[in-house]
């Protein structure tokens, strides 16, 4: 099927998962869909449905001939499987599509899948469909407990435009924040099926977090709703006092874990004041991950290359253009704040990468003179020996370390709840928020982390149960 030259970037990671050998009859075991949400080095992970697997059978997996290794899978409620596939055709980076913890009812989505026109001819063709989520629903697993999901409706503009066997494992596509919010599972008859959150992979994987990249777009555009950022940041208030001063760029250290929603805490600078409920805040957080492009102050510059200039080609040199063009990108805003997620590989490379950012950063200021800087670095999953390498770290010169993310406690919620402005109460009803997020905290579970929490108000509703109807 032709496709549009601009949708490009986002199907080619899109591939059929097909049998490596045929039946008696001559004709390929299975067909389902996976799409590349993540890459190491030339190892490339994608996602499919678990059934999808057990259709074809684990030996016999194959994407584009190359033989597929079952990494994570769940069970007949949790219909996710997470593959990795060696020497795959390389991809650029904006050819991987990135997962996120969304979606909500009428979400308008697209999604690419693959189908036998025939199957003799042993050739897959696709189709790019557009469709609409419709209401959540949840499975419950024997194993994982509840699953959750949603149904979901295509547009039938003409008799093409409908789903087929091989569907299984496309991505649900949300073409605003540019993220996969869930995975196709099964149809209902041409244009009605249900598809899995890709919010469960989290719990058959323990390195999920490294293929989700949650939208910082406000409400309505696919990605959080900016109050929920607004919970519990202490730390924030010195990182705007620093990021408003006209010193010179800092770079600042902060202990989490991804349970912490630390991009959260680099989003909440920004939220204050908070804005108008439809309105939109000042400014987000920049996040780059610079360790995949290497250790010094390049790796910085090529990571924002590619962050804010759509197309760019993976690797670069981090030339002189490059810079050019990415400090073109900034120039609408005097104020940034870099985030930074670490992880346990990264940390024993903590000292280089501090040292990097911090020239990356004095870099940036000379090249763009007044412009208010600042880098939060994560250290995240932190090893048993973390606090004799913490002293260590801390000799290192120009750095700012804060107080460590921390459980949340029943008191922070009387704070958030206090500082609601009158224009926020007029849209949502504060009382009936905190009497929901006061029951996640019980005699057994005194403290909550903010995954928790932030459960409650999106995956589970309260949210939206606590908006007021317009007079």
């Amino acid at each position: 099927m032709a496709r549009d030259a601009r949708d490009k970037p986002w199907w080619d990671g899109v591939k059929p998962v097909l049998g490596a050998k045929n039946d008696d009859r001559d004709t390929n075991r299975g067909l389902g869909t996976a799409f590349v949400c993540g890459r190491k080095g030339t190892t490339f992970y994608l996602l499919t449905c678990r059934h999808v697997v057990e259709a074809i059978g684990e030996d016999n997996l194959r994407v584009e001939k190359r033989p597929a290794q079952v990494v994570a899978c769940g069970d007949e409620a949790l219909d996710l499987a997470l593959l990795k596939v060696d020497d795959l055709d390389d991809l650029p980076d904006s050819e991987i599509l990135f997962l996120a913890n969304a979606g909500h009812l009428d979400l308008p989505f697209r999604t690419f899948g693959h189908f036998w026109t025939d199957k003799k001819e042993r050739v897959p063709d696709s189709r790019e469909l557009n469709g609409k989520l419709g209401q959540r629903h949840r499975k419950v697993s024997d194993r994982y407990g509840y699953v959750a999901g949603w149904e979901f409706s295509v547009a039938q503009g003409n008799a093409f435009d409908k789903l087929r066997p091989g569907y299984s494992g496309a991505p649900v596509f949300d073409p605003i924040s540019k993220r996969v919010v869930a995975v196709i599972s099964h149809q209902e008859g041409d244009a009605l099926g249900h598809a899995i959150a890709v919010s469960n992979l989290r719990t058959i994987c323990p390195h999920a977090d490294n293929f989700f990249r949650d939208s910082p777009s406000d409400e309505g555009e696919g990605g959080d709703p900016w109050i929920v950022k607004t919970l519990d940041h202490r730390q924030a208030v010195e990182l705007r006092a620093r990021l408003n001063a006209a010193g010179p760029p800092v770079v600042a250290m902060i202990e989490g874990c991804s349970d912490d929603w630390p991009n959260y805490l680099a989003d909440d600078v920004f939220l204050d004041p908070w804005p108008g409920f439809n309105k939109k805040p000042q400014g987000e957080a920049i996040t780059l991950n610079p360790t995949r492009y290497g250790d010094g102050e390049a790796a910085f510059w090529a990571a924002l290359y590619h962050k804010l200039v759509p197309g760019a080609a993976r690797p670069v040199a981090a030339g002189d253009r490059e810079r050019e063009a990415a400090c073109c990108s900034l120039r609408d805003r005097d104020r940034h704040l870099f985030f930074v997620s670490g992880n346990t590989r990264a940390i024993r490379r903590l000292r280089p990468l501090i040292r990097a950012g911090q020239d990356f950063l004095a870099e940036l200021a000379r090249r763009e003179p007044g412009m208010r800087l600042l880098m939060l670095i994560v250290c995240q999953r932190l090893p048993w020996w973390w606090s004799l390498w913490r002293r260590h770290l801390q000799r290192t010169p120009g750095v700012l370390w804060l107080e460590p993310l921390r459980p949340l406690q029943s008191l922070d919620l009387d704070e958030w709840y206090n500082g609601f402005p009158k224009e926020i109460e007029e849209y949502l009803d504060r009382d009936r928020l905190r009497d929901e997020l006061l029951d996640l905290f019980d005699e057994r579970r005194t403290e909550v982390r903010y995954r928790l929490v932030r459960k409650r108000l999106l995956n589970e509703g309260a949210l939206e149960r606590a908006r007021r109807k317009p007079a």
